[in-house]
């Protein structure tokens, strides 16, 4: 989805310039990416000054990408720099040319006193790659002043483009129709539960229509509409069509860890060692039979020649006795 920022005036171009190289070369895999290429390639609009408001090492390799004539800079925006998305991120960096200004910049939207420092005053695109999403991790019940906060930083007609997923397991999305799909439902909520479990918390995606509705109260005009591309990757570049839903968005999560002194109780450890010592005997031993035989009347015999006394004898003493205690 892109949006257009409302203006008094529109800049246009002037006539009889040759249109601009736009699309990247060689051609973008990515089908979102290539949507953005195509929709300024169609409006002879040249990329200028980018602004991305939620980096990560996808769309900062894609900006590297671009032609150089059609980006006067990049700004790239992270939340922190050393985890997650951002840590993609300044892998990445290579992708950027200090030369023209590119900066990669820590920061968070719509947090008084940590506004991500920005060098240039107004930008001519900007991308919202998953960014109200992720937004929840790091700055949560804030996503309505996002756009707000963003409208400032848009030059006139400045193409703000929007990249986001329908919830996957919400009630707004639609059911799924196979086994195939249930399994990335099941597999969305495991996610979001491990990430819970581990005291993080989960991102936290918008219908299309609520993003909408937020974009046309902060001033800007949606001039191209909510488009579905229901693409997954996987990790060796295969793609299969389940609607509503981007793998790679699932394998951009890290990896939780737990802490395990969590768990720890001396007396649960003493029965984890136990029976690890009783499986290690077990394994020793030499192969028995299983279960054992009921002994018979000269088993019983030996047993009372021995001392020991047997099932018979006993139950013999135990009736004399009740006999005994009856007749008296």
């Amino acid at each position: 989805m892109r949006a257009r920022l409302l203006t008094a005036s529109m800049s246009g171009l002037v006539g009889g310039l040759k249109k601009p190289q736009i699309l990247a070369s060689p051609r973008t895999v990515d089908p979102l990416f290539r949507r953005i290429e195509e929709v300024h390639d169609e409006a002879a609009q040249p990329f200028g000054h980018i602004l991305d408001a939620g980096t990560g090492g996808h769309s900062l390799k894609w900006l590297g990408t671009l032609p150089k004539d059609a980006v006067s800079s990049v700004t790239a925006v992270t939340a922190d720099a050393s985890a997650g998305e951002g840590k993609g991120a300044s892998d990445a960096r290579a992708a950027l040319d200090s030369a023209r200004g590119d900066a990669l910049v820590e920061g968070k939207w719509c947090v008084p006193g940590a506004a991500p420092p920005l060098s240039v005053a107004r930008f001519d695109t900007v991308l919202c790659d998953y960014l109200v999403g992720s937004m929840d991790g790091f700055t949560p019940f804030l996503q309505d002043a996002f756009f707000d906060e963003l409208r400032p930083l848009c030059a006139e007609d400045a193409l703000v483009h929007v990249v986001g997923l329908n919830p996957v397991y919400a009630t707004t999305a639609p059911p799924p129709t196979d086994a195939a799909q249930q399994i990335v439902v099941d597999t969305a909520r495991l996610r979001d539960a491990c990430i819970l479990l581990a005291a993080h918390r989960p991102y936290r995606e918008f219908p299309p229509s609520w993003v909408i509705r937020h974009l046309e109260r902060s001033g800007f005009e949606v001039v191209d509409p909510w488009k579905s591309y229901g693409v997954v990757w996987n990790s060796a570049g295969k793609k299969s069509e389940i609607p509503n839903f981007k793998g790679s968005y699932l394998g951009r999560f890290p990896l939780v860890s737990v802490d395990e002194s969590l768990f720890s109780c001396p007396g649960l450890e003493a029965c984890h060692r136990q029976e690890a010592a009783r499986r290690r005997a077990a394994q020793a031993a030499p192969l028995r039979r299983r279960g054992r035989r009921r002994r018979g009347p000269r088993a019983d015999r030996r047993a009372r020649r021995q001392g020991q006394g047997g099932p018979r004898r006993q139950g013999r003493h135990l009736r004399l006795r009740l006999r005994h205690l009856r007749a008296s």
